[in-house]
């Protein structure tokens, strides 16, 4: 992933999105089933993290 784009993008899977946080893939993943951070699940396995989510996320850590 370029990370230069990923704001383009609708959705994030659950490993880039932690990737963008700067966690670890598992975080992501825990943070997710604990509700912490947003996801929808397409099917039965697939979940992706919105793109919103992440900026709302960066956004209140850095106080804006």
């Amino acid at each position: 992933m370029d990370m230069d784009k990923w704001q383009e993008k609708p959705t994030l899977s659950v490993p880039e999105a932690a990737k963008i946080l700067g966690i670890s893939r598992s975080l992501g993943f825990r943070m997710v089933e604990r509700g912490e951070l947003p996801a929808l699940r397409l099917g039965m396995k697939r979940l992706v993290v919105p793109t919103a989510a992440i900026v709302r996320i960066l956004e209140r850590a850095a106080g804006v």
